[in-house]
Formats: structure tokens, sequence, C-alpha cells
């Protein structure tokens, strides 16, 4: 801790590495400036302080436990997306109104092992049938239904190439009824279920795989990361 020009200062150390070898939270701090300098332009690092002590007056920045409101980078983020301050309150207006995502949620779900590596290398196949699905490194406890919308993005709706729209229909018909012959889907309310737990996944795929990409040119690690940003805007996020 020390003083600068008045101002009470504390110095973090931190490690500027490339972001797949981060060692803390810390060491996010070089690529934020970077991202900062080269995404706001004099005037909208203005407007960020400008919605910092908006949001500070509604009691809505910072992102504690005590708060849960608008972080600092969430703010910046917010700016560039939109532009401006003013374009910023222009399109928030315009905002879906809050849905609690535990009402959508079913109270007591009954807990399944859930397959988290999707990768087609993991089936199982004997006489042209899929006998089993082989996922030792990442099975986890959780809910029927995220299991079975999961499967349907990774494996469906991920942009395979070589599936149109016809063939997709066909598989992810053949999937539910598959899929229903063990284990039930309740049908109310299931498409609003449906779209949060899509959400979920495309969140997952992009804070649960930092290191997607990382072996990638420059240029094509930058056109995978907006596809991604990209798939996570279609989804509603």
């Amino acid at each position: 801790k020390g003083e600068i020009k008045g101002h009470e200062v504390e110095i973090v150390p931190c490690y500027d590495t490339d972001p797949e070898n981060i060692q803390s939270a810390v060491d996010r701090t070089p690529h934020h400036t970077r991202w900062a300098k080269n995404n706001l332009d004099s005037q909208q690092r203005k407007d960020v302080v400008a919605l910092k002590v908006f949001l500070d007056a509604q009691g809505l920045y910072g992102s504690s436990l005590e708060i849960q409101g608008f972080s600092g980078y969430l703010c910046e983020i917010l700016i560039a997306y939109y532009g401006s301050f003013e374009k910023l309150i222009e399109k928030a207006s315009q905002w879906q109104k809050e849905e609690r995502i535990a009402e959508l949620l079913p109270e007591s779900p009954q807990a399944v092992l859930l397959h988290l590596d999707n990768r087609l290398d993991n089936l199982l196949i004997d006489d042209n049938q899929v006998t089993a699905f082989l996922d030792w490194s990442h099975p986890e406890a959780g809910h029927h239904e995220y299991d079975i919308v999961r499967a349907e993005y990774l494996l469906i709706d991920y942009d395979l190439g070589f599936l149109d729209e016809e063939r997709k229909k066909d598989l992810r018909e053949a999937l539910y009824e598959a899929y229903e012959g063990e284990m039930k889907i309740e049908k109310e309310d299931f498409e609003k279920r449906k779209n949060l737990y899509r959400k979920i996944t495309v969140i997952w795929i992009m804070t649960g795989f930092p290191n997607w990409g990382a072996e990638f040119e420059p240029d094509k690690k930058k056109s995978f990361r907006k596809k991604l940003v990209e798939r996570a805007r279609k989804e509603g996020l």
C-alpha cells in the first residue's frame, strides 16, 4: 500500500502471460487493460465513468454478493458494444423484464450422470449400433433435461456443416424419442427450460474451455472467439 499524488493505492503483482497460462485472477489484468485500450476511445472511457457513477447512484454498481450488480468490466463491455452512454440507456429500456430462472426449473429433480465430453469418438459401436457412451474424465451429476438439451446442442445444432436443416430435424426427433424410452421429459414449460439449458451450455463452452483455439494462429484464434460471441448472441445472451 502507498500514496501517489494524494491517492491511496495498493499494488498487486501479476503475471503478464498468455490467457491460457494465467495463474490467478489478477493475471487477467494486463489482458483487460489491453482490451480496454483497443476497444474504447477517449470519449467512451468517459462514458464508462459516467455509467459507473449512474449505476452507483442506483445501488447497482459492483459485483459483490451484497450488491450483485454491474461490474466495472461489464460497464466497459456495454459501452463498447452499444457505442456510447446515451445509446446504452436507450437500448437498456428495451431489455426484457426480469425472468426468475428458479421458477422455470424443477423443484426436486432426480440427479443422473451427465456426460460432459460429447465427442463422437467416445461412442462405442457394435454391429453398426451405438451401444454405450464412454466418458471417464468429465462425468458429473445433474438433471436429465439439461443432459439431453446439451447433447442436442453439441451434437446436432453446433454448426457441424455436414448437417442440413432437414437432417438436423430428423436427428433431433430420433434423439428425443430414444431418450424418452429411458427417461421421461416433463412437457409442461419444457421449451422455456430448454432455452435456459441452451444458454447455460453456451456459457459452459465459453467459460469452461478458455483454451479452446489456443493452438490456432492469431487470425484464426480471433475468428474462433468471434464465432463463440456470435453463438452467444444467437442464444439471446
